[in-house]
């Protein structure tokens, strides 16, 4: 009986092969035991399912969009270090040049310059904590972003934009 089996099945392999008429599958899964059948996601559910991925994919979008107008607008458009070029070493200077300077122009004593002196403290300079594998361009970017971002901070502060200002840095 096998081999009749076999045989009908490789004479109309491609009949077999064909989309089921509407509804079979149906009919197929209500023939099942209870425990065999597997549910389809309800209409709810692929609702939220589709919801999900669009609001994930919206948000995606928005931190691209931030990311690169940020990367081509950079953090200051001061340029603080414009003359640094790709040297990692001459962007720290100048980051410690500019921030004397600002420093110097609030004047002895004041409290702005001891709020000032301690939000730029660094324990350990971050040209000493990038990795060695950075190539000198890569570490220079890093340092223009991330002293940049202090000096306008340090820049607000001094210019009396308002503690509120900084706060959100």
């Amino acid at each position: 009986m096998e081999k009749g089996f076999e045989k009908y099945l490789s004479d109309h392999r491609e009949d077999l092969y064909e989309d089921l008429p509407e509804g079979a599958l149906d009919r197929f899964l209500e023939r099942l035991p209870e425990e065999k059948k597997e549910s389809s996601p309800s209409r709810g559910w692929i609702f939220a399912w589709k919801t999900a991925v669009a609001v994930v994919s919206a948000a995606a979008a928005i931190v691209l969009v931030a990311v690169i107008a940020f990367s081509v607008k950079g953090p200051s458009g001061k340029g603080y270090f414009a003359a640094a070029g790709n040297d990692p070493e001459m962007v720290y200077q100048m980051y410690i040049s500019r921030l004397q300077s600002m420093a110097s122009s609030v004047g002895e004593g004041s409290d702005l310059r001891d709020e000032i002196s301690t939000v730029t403290f660094e324990a350990i300079p971050l040209l000493e904590q990038l990795p060695s594998e950075m190539s000198l361009q890569e570490k220079a970017s890093v340092m223009k972003t991330h002293y940049g971002a202090i000096l306008d901070g340090v820049d607000r502060m001094i210019s009396g934009e308002g503690e509120d200002s900084w706060n959100n840095i």
